[in-house]
């Protein structure tokens, strides 16, 4: 129980996160063939797409989606701070690549996969 409920405090700082990374309207709705949720990172659909999003390419994922996303396997949570904050705190299983890093490591995170990052 006390696992469930860290899990969903630590999912629920991440939409929080998630919240405060994306546009501030909150208008940025979900693009066909989207694979990233955030309003500060890049999406990750291929390696050759640009490294500054466009209000098309990013969506906001609720607590549940991304629970349920992580539970199936589906998604992969990339925490975008630097080396320093992840070490403080970070989601389980959040994956450390700092924003200033995304371009160079994208190529780590698979392109079948839901890609969630979150910035605070």
């Amino acid at each position: 129980m006390r696992l469930f409920i860290s899990m969903v405090a630590a999912l629920a700082l991440g939409v929080c996160a998630l919240a405060a990374c994306s546009p501030q309207d909150g208008s940025a709705p979900a693009a066909k063939g989207t694979t990233a949720a955030s309003g500060s990172a890049p999406t990750t659909q291929t390696a050759k797409q640009t490294a500054t999003p466009q209000a098309g390419d990013t969506r906001r994922v609720s607590v549940d989606e991304t629970q349920k996303a992580i539970t199936e396997g589906t998604a992969v949570v990339v925490d975008v701070r630097d080396a320093a904050s992840y070490k403080t705190s970070h989601i389980k299983s959040a994956k450390s690549i700092p924003l200033q890093q995304f371009d160079e490591r994208i190529g780590e995170l698979p392109k079948d996969k839901l890609i969630i990052t979150y910035c605070a």
